[in-house]
């Protein structure tokens, strides 16, 4: 099990980060880092999806819940989003005020209805907080990062295999390619 991020933060064994630097050179890179941002993407929409049904997830959770009780949480509330998927249950309509505060403390992102379902399903049109999280990680912490895994694995002489790099694999193995509008045109028809 790993997490995906972008390329703000270091790609180690418990982080699959996006390759840099691959616009126009190298194929196989780019259809990898294609098929991890709509990972990211997806992840993203799921999470403005549960936002828009639980609206105690649309401000920051107290921190007196602690870590173990705002996991369980939020596991919780994916289960019962998943439920009510499940017996076509719509989310609620949203208040004045809840569209009012998404829209002037959260920036929210404007939901769009899913063409062809009844009300309540809607999506969100864009990402959340696109980009403003990359100086999570600080660039320097980010390159001790890295020159740590790089020593490791020099120590070894053996530098084991991310699951960046096993990923990669998959997606060359699979022959795996980012769809092109062309593609896109074939499969419509």
């Amino acid at each position: 099990m790993v997490l995906f991020g972008d390329s703000a933060y270091v790609n180690t064994q418990y982080m699959v980060t996006p390759f840099k630097g691959t616009a126009g050179r190298l194929e196989e890179k780019d259809n990898f880092n294609f098929f991890h941002s709509q990972l990211r993407i997806q992840v993203e929409c799921t999470f403005g999806m549960l936002v828009h049904r639980w609206g105690i997830l649309r401000k920051p959770l107290s921190r007196a819940l602690g870590i173990r009780k705002s996991c369980a949480l939020v596991m919780a509330l994916c289960c019962l989003h998943n439920f009510c998927l499940n017996q076509n249950v719509t989310a609620p309509i949203a208040l004045a005020q809840d569209t009012a505060y998404a829209a002037a403390i959260c920036f929210g992102v404007q939901m769009q209805r899913m063409e062809g379902t009844t009300e309540g399903h809607e999506r969100p049109e864009g990402l959340l907080h696109g980009g403003e999280h990359f100086d999570d990680v600080p660039r320097h912490i980010r390159q001790q990062e890295s020159r740590r895994q790089e020593g490791r694995s020099h120590r070894n002489n053996t530098r084991p295999m991310l699951p960046q790099e096993m990923l990669l694999n998959f997606v060359v193995n699979q022959a795996l390619r980012r769809p092109t509008p062309v593609a896109w045109r074939n499969v419509d028809s």
